[in-house]
C-alpha cells in the first residue's frame, strides 16, 4: 500500500513537471514582421524608403533586434531608429528602412536581402524575463538587376525519359530547359538541341521561344524525337543546348547523359543555409526498372552562371526494383554560400557513365531556435527536479528496507 502511495506521488510530480515544461519551455517565436515580401527593380543610385511593422505576440516585454543579411545588405539601413526596438506585451511598432542602391551592380538577375528581427527578453523587477536562445523572423526583399542590352541565361536543364523502357514507350527523351531573361526588354528566340554519340551528331532540332518578359524565368521543353526507339542502345550521349536570342552572347550548355539506366531523382528535400559549415539535402530516388540498381550520387551547388561553389561527398545507394528510396547527401563546406538562388546539379554515376539532373534551390538564412524561460520559472523547474530526485532516493531506501525486513 505504501509503495502505491509513493508511485502515485512520483507520477503526480512527473505530470506537474511535464506541465511546467509545456507552459514555459517553447520555441522562441514571439514576434511577427510585415510585409513579408517586397521587390524592387534596379535603377542606378535609386533611393527608397519602406515602412515595416513589427509585433510582439506574447504577454511579455521583449526587445527586437533588427538586422539585414544577403549579398546587397550593405545598401540597406534603418531610418531614425535604433537597431533594437523595445516592445510591450502585444505591442505593434513601425520602423523605416532606407534602400540606397549603387550606380551599378555587376551581376544581373535576382538578389535577395532579408530584414530580420531577433527577439530578446527584457529584464523585469522580479527577474523573471531572462532568455535562453533566440528566434528570428524574416521579411524578404527581392532586387531584380537587369543587364545592359540583351542577355539571358540557361539556369538549368533536367532530362527525363532516358530508360530504354520509356524510350520504347514514348519515342522521345525530354529536356526541360530553365531560361532566365536578364534584360530590361522582352526577348524571343530559339532553343537548339543537338545530340551526339561518340562525337557523331545523330539528332538536331530547334524550338521557337515566344516572348519572355523582362527579368522573368520560364521552363521550356524540347524533345529528342526518336524515329526507331528499338534501335537505341545503352550508353553515353552528349547534349548541346543553346538559346539564341540575338544578343551579344548566346547562352549555351553542354553535358553528358546516360541512356538505359533507370534511376530518377524525383525531388530534392531540405535547404542549405548561409553561414553553415556543413550542409545536408535529401534526394527522393525512384527505380523505374524491376531490377536492382547500384548508383553513386554526387552533387554540386552552382551559381546561375554555372560556377561550382560547393560539392557534396559521394555516396552509394542500392535501390530495389520499382522501389523509391530517400538518400541524404552532405556538403562538408558550404561556408562560402550566400543567401540567394542557385542550381543544384545531381550526378548519378554508374560503372560506365553518369546521368545529370538540375534542380533550382535557395540558400536561406540559418535560423537558430531555442527555449525561453523566465528566471522565476527556471527556479521552480529546478525545485521540481530536486523534489523528484528526493522521491526517487526515498523510494529506493524504503524498498531496500522492506526487502531486509522480509529477509529477517
Amino acid at each position: 500500500m505504501f509503495r502505491k502511495k509513493i508511485v502515485f506521488i512520483f507520477l503526480m510530480f512527473f505530470f506537474v513537471f511535464a506541465g511546467f515544461l509545456v507552459g514555459f519551455v517553447k520555441k522562441t517565436n514571439a514576434i511577427g514582421i510585415s510585409p513579408a515580401a517586397l521587390s524592387l527593380g534596379f535603377e542606378p543610385n535609386i533611393e527608397r524608403e519602406y515602412v515595416f511593422r513589427i509585433r510582439n505576440t506574447i504577454n511579455k516585454d521583449i526587445t527586437a533586434a533588427i538586422d539585414f543579411s544577403g549579398g546587397l545588405a550593405e545598401y540597406f539601413s534603418l531610418v531614425d531608429t535604433s537597431d533594437k526596438i523595445p516592445l510591450g506585451p502585444h505591442e505593434i511598432k513601425e520602423f523605416r528602412v532606407r534602400v540606397k542602391l549603387p550606380e551599378k551592380i555587376d551581376r544581373p538577375g535576382e538578389h535577395f536581402v532579408y530584414v530580420g528581427a531577433k527577439e530578446t527578453y527584457q529584464a523585469t523587477e522580479t527577474g523573471g524575463a531572462s532568455a535562453i536562445g533566440r528566434a528570428k523572423v524574416l521579411a524578404s526583399f527581392k532586387i531584380v538587376v537587369p543587364c545592359e542590352g540583351r542577355c539571358a541565361a540557361i539556369i538549368g536543364v533536367r532530362v527525363e525519359g532516358t530508360s530504354l523502357e520509356e524510350i520504347e514507350r514514348n519515342g522521345w527523351v525530354k529536356f526541360i530547359v530553365n531560361i532566365q531573361n536578364q534584360s530590361q526588354i522582352s526577348l524571343s528566340g530559339d532553343i537548339k538541341l543537338e545530340i551526339r554519340k561518340a562525337g557523331e551528331l545523330i539528332f538536331s532540332t530547334q524550338k521557337n521561344v515566344s516572348e519572355l518578359g523582362s527579368l522573368l524565368t520560364r521552363n521550356e521543353e524540347i524533345y529528342w524525337n526518336i524515329e526507331n526507339p528499338e534501335k537505341i542502345t545503352e550508353g553515353m550521349y552528349n547534349a548541346f543546348i543553346s538559346f539564341e536570342f540575338g544578343g551579344e552572347k548566346d547562352s549555351t550548355t553542354s553535358f553528358n547523359f546516360l541512356v538505359g539506366r533507370k534511376i530518377k531523382v524525383e525531388r530534392v528535400e531540405g535547404s542549405l543555409f548561409e553561414g553553415k559549415e556543413i550542409g545536408r539535402l535529401t534526394l527522393l530516388l525512384k527505380n523505374l526498372s524491376p531490377d536492382n540498381e547500384l548508383v553513386s550520387i554526387k552533387a554540386e551547388v552552382r551559381d546561375l552562371e554555372g560556377l561550382s561553389l560547393a560539392e557534396s561527398e559521394e555516396v552509394s545507394v542500392q535501390i530495389g526494383g520499382k522501389e523509391m528510396k530517400k538518400k541524404s547527401i552532405f556538403f562538408p563546406d558550404t561556408s562560402g554560400l550566400r543567401i540567394g538562388n542557385y542550381n543544384l546539379r545531381v550526378y548519378l554515376k554508374y560503372s560506365d557513365g553518369e546521368n545529370i539532373s538540375d534542380f533550382p534551390i535557395e540558400v536561406k538564412l540559418g535560423e537558430k531556435k531555442g527555449i525561453a524561460l523566465g528566471g522565476s520559472a527556471l527556479t521552480i523547474g529546478l525545485i521540481v527536479i530536486v523534489v523528484l530526485l528526493v522521491l526517487i532516493v526515498l523510494f529506493v531506501i524504503i524498498k531496500r528496507k522492506r526487502s531486509q525486513e522480509f529477509y529477517y
